[in-house]
């Protein structure tokens, strides 16, 4: 159902999904021997025992990865600070998985798959084999042109109790159309 709503919601297909739980992610990074993000703010977390992350370059692993990505109370924008930190490690991820070190070597590519598959669940037509060509496909490609951002919106509000993220009309048909002209990278930039 979240798969077909999103196809809905932004007019595009998804051809695969893979989901990864937390001891998945804190796999991932310690067997990259950590990934580099650069942390826009300082923060103390508001649990987990190495709590405090200084602004600029870090490099993240393990429990302190989570830690970093699930914080939400020591940023007046709560959510919406997680998000964009989680957006940071993945694309801290990517950067070191696109590295020669990792996506060149058999070894540690396979190394980071077995790593990686105990915590991973992925849709019945993205076979093993599926992943190890997409992977391979991979190499060449410039981590400048992947795009990261949230969705705007339209503000929040409460219904019945919940708190909800109101969607915003005019920019959901805007990123459609920059999916489906493939004009994500002018979409980006037009976003605060």
């Amino acid at each position: 159902m979240a798969i077909q709503t999103l196809e809905d919601l932004l007019g595009a297909r998804i051809d695969h999904v893979a989901i990864i739980d937390f001891a998945g992610l804190s796999d991932m990074t310690t067997m990259l021997g950590g990934v580099t993000v650069d942390n826009p703010q300082a923060f103390t977390a508001s649990r987990g025992s190495d709590r405090f992350f200084p602004a600029g370059s870090i490099t993240l692993e393990g429990e302190r990865a989570l830690t970093f990505v699930r914080e939400r109370y020591a940023f007046p924008t709560g959510d919406y600070q997680r998000v964009a930190n989680q957006q940071l490690l993945l694309k801290g991820i990517l950067s070191r998985l696109l590295s020669r070190d990792v996506l060149a070597d058999p070894r540690a590519l396979a190394d980071f798959s077995s790593a990686t598959s105990k915590n991973l669940t992925v849709d019945s037509k993205l076979t093993s084999t599926a992943m190890a060509s997409l992977a391979y496909s991979l190499r060449g490609v410039d981590l400048s042109n992947i795009s990261f951002f949230t969705m705007p919106t339209g503000g929040t509000a409460t219904i019945d109790g919940q708190s909800i993220v109101k969607l915003d009309p005019s920019a959901t048909d805007r990123l459609r159309t920059a999916l489906t002209t493939d004009r994500l990278a002018a979409f980006e930039k037009t976003l605060p």
